[in-house]
């Protein structure tokens, strides 16, 4: 059970005002990596919703963190493609808020759901993620290796929460099946 303050903590977080500036963009593109891999540290939503994400997975079990990690960068992928649509950027923002809420109320209460339901939950949640990376102004191949950077430092903070979570390094939560 997770102590009050840790409680407080994570409630506080979840107000916590999300400036649309958080999400870079629209530079040459010569740093595009450096940027990528410097965004999760950096961004306080991309930061606070990957160690949310992760340490929820731990408790989710060995058997379901690799995939709801993998849908997890699979969505954020998808939704910084190119292709995604024309979204203006203050409802994204206000998605990623929104994300951000869930993920607290998810981790302050430990209420596991369904394997059914998380997986897509967390898609959704991860593509409105990937939609804020959408807009940053980056074209081809620069996008490309700036999502390479995301990806690579997203998911080491994911499994880093995941494993550093104590339900799942004392397997104290029984594994659950999809």
């Amino acid at each position: 059970m997770l102590q009050r303050p840790t409680k407080l903590l994570f409630t506080l977080l979840m107000f916590l005002p999300m400036a649309a500036h958080a999400h870079p963009g629209g530079s040459d593109g010569s740093h595009a990596f450096l940027q990528g891999v410097m965004h999760p540290l950096t961004g306080i939503d991309h930061l606070v919703f990957m160690l949310g994400l992760g340490f929820y997975a731990g408790f989710m079990g060995r058997k379901v963190a690799p995939r709801l990690g993998l849908i997890s960068m699979v969505a954020i992928i998808a939704g910084s493609a190119p292709w995604t649509f024309e979204i203006p950027s203050a409802a994204i923002e206000s998605g990623v808020l929104a994300s951000l809420a869930l993920m607290g109320v998810a981790l302050v209460y430990r209420r596991l759901l369904p394997v059914a339901s998380v997986l897509p939950a967390a898609f959704m949640l991860s593509f409105v993620h990937g939609l804020a990376h959408g807009q940053t102004g980056y074209t081809g191949m620069d996008r490309a290796i700036f999502v390479a950077g995301l990806m690579l430092t997203s998911g080491v903070l994911f499994a880093l929460a995941s494993a550093k979570n104590p339900a799942f390094q004392n397997g104290a939560v029984a594994d659950r099946t999809a």
